[in-house]
């Protein structure tokens, strides 16, 4: 003890005034141990949202009336139940949200209990003595169904439910839904809701327990939440994977389900609406960010749970970590992504055995300023050689962009790389002691050519398939007429009345049944047009074999008259013993499922 005239001292530092964490008074609230895991208690000392923020909960209906839910609906004064479109929005008497599905003003069925569960975790009344808490707190949702009322469980007009919420004023857009097939329409949506109405798009990771990547979650500019559990590991059921942003509590969450009542729920699509409301937080917070900066605020500021165990078999595929709504709204950390990435070899564009790939693309700083930022470019597959790896763009105030079309990345593909070998990058962001990464994927040495020299853009591949040599819309280019794409998907069909060969689309998935004999390659130099090309497959994965094999060449011109077709030509013939009378049709679908034209030849005797 220190004594001092004409007084002694025990202590000789400051005393502080401490206070407690805030608690609401929902009875419930012990059953939902993911507040404490995200530090909402700590987050709504210093922010509970703000009613003018909204989350559009894009699902299969809410219960509206739920004493839980009912204070946090999102209602349209300017459009009251009266038989008139009095806000002239083109949706009648939209008071309460809208169901995109069946076109009507109802968007309270909700048999499968999905939707309401999914409204409680984002925004549940809080502090109302009532149910449960969430951590959107006084933030709105706008319910927004979209799903008919005979398949309460499928989505069937999602991304239509996006661009509602994104034109109805949301700041927030939850997707509890998807799948692994992605298309432009989907991208489109995702893209007019982010860039065109500056809300943030958050979507669940999927729950097949895999690595794979499901839409709309990884489209571009999604932001994709996987789930863990109460131990912070990856939920069993999560899916993972590169394009996942972040991870939150889904597994055993306790929210409101359809006619007044709880329940315990698991899954990402548990997940997703918790970040959600995080997001929801952030935005009243900073009311400027845009919400591709709410969601990068939530994804830099997450809790590191790469260093538990159960967890070291997905590093970097659970995104930046779990959220952290405390850390969220007290810290002020960098984001730098890049965007627009885009491939080109100095030709055709089809990356081969020896092409040396030019990469380049935005990079946008999304939150604090940089002072001297680094991009490096790197991989790990022996497919490939960096070359030229490292840009430096330096100080970067927040939200300004700089390309790199003059310091490109070089990526030379080595002659081991394999037939539609899938190259991992990672772009590594480092200044100070920030560091973050991004990844992205190309597939290099492919066994499909582009051709861009007219007006019609398209891919001719080495199956049988047309337009796109993967599912989804993947590896290639569709049918692009002046910046329009027109097409789905499409291919080649050959059958006969009991056995069909092709490479399209079965019942949701592809059929593999072509196999290529020579890849599709240029013909140089060119005979019958500017861009001449030819291939051979046959085919040998059909059960049972039909005995084809189909030589095919393709033929596109780069002046007028011709410059707004590409003909493609197959020759069929019968390699068995028994003859065959064929009938063949060529396939292009527009959209998700709808033909938009075939083209049928009389049958072939073989």
């Amino acid at each position: 003890m220190l004594c001092l005239p004409p007084a002694c001292f025990e202590y000789d530092e400051p005393k502080y005034t401490h206070k407690s964490f805030y608690t609401p008074n929902d009875p419930s609230i012990g059953q939902q141990y993911f507040l404490t895991k995200i530090q909402a208690y700590n987050a709504w000392d210093i922010s509970k949202g703000d009613t003018n923020i909204v989350i559009g909960i894009v699902d299969s209906g809410t219960d509206w009336n739920h004493p839980d839910l009912e204070a946090n609906v999102q209602l349209n004064y300017n459009d009251p139940i009266n038989g008139t479109d009095d806000d002239s929005d083109g949706y009648t008497d939209n008071y309460r949200g809208w169901d995109v599905s069946m076109n009507d003003n109802n968007p309270m069925v909700d048999m499968s209990n999905h939707g309401s569960h999914v409204s409680g975790c984002a925004a549940a009344v809080t502090d109302n003595a009532t149910g449960v808490a969430s951590p959107g707190f006084y933030t709105r949702f706008l319910p927004v169904k979209a799903a008919s009322s005979t398949a309460t469980t499928t989505i069937d007009a999602g991304y239509e439910g996006i661009v509602y919420a994104a034109d109805h004023g949301c700041d927030i857009i939850n997707c509890s839904w998807g799948g692994p097939g992605g298309g432009q329409l989907g991208q489109d949506a995702v893209t007019y809701a982010t860039i065109n109405m500056g809300a943030l798009v958050v979507a669940s990771a999927g729950n097949s327990g895999v690595d794979e990547a499901n839409y709309p979650a990884s489209y571009l500019y999604a932001f994709n939440v996987a789930s863990t559990n109460t131990q912070d590991n990856k939920s069993g059921f999560s899916t993972f994977n590169y394009s996942v942003d972040v991870s939150a509590p889904g597994s055993q969450i306790y929210s409101t389900v359809f006619n007044n009542s709880y329940t315990n729920m698991s899954g990402t699509s548990m997940a997703s609406p918790i970040t959600a409301g995080c997001a929801a937080i952030v935005k009243a917070m900073n009311p400027t960010f845009n919400g591709l900066q709410c969601g990068e605020q939530l994804r830099m500021t997450a809790d590191n749970i790469y260093t538990l165990s159960g967890n070291l078999p997905y590093i970097n595929k659970l995104g930046g970590g779990r959220v952290n709504l405390y850390r969220a709204l007290t810290e002020t950390p960098m984001s730098v992504r890049m965007d627009n990435l885009v491939q080109v070899d100095g030709n055709d564009n089809a990356f081969v055995v020896g092409d040396t790939l030019q990469i380049t693309g935005d990079i946008i700083n999304y939150l604090a300023a940089t002072t001297n930022l680094t991009v490096t470019l790197s991989s790990t597959s022996t497919y490939v050689t960096v070359l030229d790896g490292t840009t430096s763009p330096g100080a970067m105030a927040t939200l300004t962009t700089v390309n790199n079309n003059a310091d490109p990345f070089t990526v030379k593909i080595n002659p081991t790389a394999p037939v539609n070998a899938v190259i991992n990058f990672t772009l590594t962001f480092t200044d100070g002691t920030y560091t973050s990464s991004q990844f992205f994927s190309i597939v290099v040495n492919v066994d499909y050519i582009n051709i861009t020299i007219n007006d019609v853009l398209t891919t001719i591949t080495s199956k049988g398939r047309i337009f796109y040599n993967g599912t989804g819309q993947l590896e290639g280019l569709g049918f692009d007429y002046l910046g329009d794409n027109l097409i789905y998907e499409g291919g080649l069909m050959i059958g006969t009345p009991s056995n069909v060969a092709d490479n399209t689309r079965d019942a949701g998935t592809n059929d593999n049944d072509f196999v290529s004999q020579n890849a599709v390659q240029k013909l140089l130099p060119s005979v019958k047009s500017d861009f001449d090309l030819f291939g051979k497959f046959n085919d040998n994965n059909a059960s049972p074999r039909l005995n084809l094999l189909v030589s095919h060449k393709a033929w596109a011109w780069d002046a007028n008259p011709f410059r707004k077709f590409v003909i493609v030509q197959y020759n069929i013939k019968n390699t068995g013993q028994i003859r065959l009378i064929v009938y063949t049709l060529v396939f292009f679908a527009i959209g998700t499922y709808k033909l938009l034209r075939t083209t049928k030849q009389p049958p072939i005797i073989l």
